[in-house]
């Protein structure tokens, strides 16, 4: 329903940046946790692209500490591909117990750090 711009059933039309904003919204009321999911995000896509598909996101795993060595690497040669200024974004699990006692447990972390893939306009 989200999708504007097709009529009849199997068309799929275009979401317009617009539509992110409507009363529709689900958890408009919420922040998001993870920054790399902001709803600006997707406007900014959908605008970069006028509103049509494409590819957004590459994902790469990599070893204990090369996500700050590769944010220092963008911050002296690429500053204007890092999504971000803030540069690494650590995200950790927790949870808390309740028995006899409270204790609060970390289940783990997770590291992101958001780059463009190239400049404005391919260049």
């Amino acid at each position: 329903d989200s999708l504007k711009g097709g009529e009849g059933e199997g068309e799929v039309g275009r979401m317009l940046p617009a539509d992110l904003n409507s009363e529709e919204a689900e958890g408009e009321d919420e922040e998001e946790i993870y920054a790399h999911f902001d709803a600006s995000h997707v406007t900014r896509f959908l605008q970069a692209h006028k509103g049509r598909q494409g590819f957004a996101v590459l994902g790469f795993e990599v070893g204990e500490g090369e996500c700050s060595r590769i944010f220092e690497k963008y911050q002296k040669e690429f500053p204007e591909l890092l999504v971000s200024k803030k540069g690494v974004m650590t995200y950790t699990d927790s949870r808390t117990i309740e028995g006899k006692k409270i204790r609060r447990v970390e289940m783990g972390s997770i590291k992101i750090l958001d780059v463009f893939a190239y400049h404005e306009g391919g260049g």
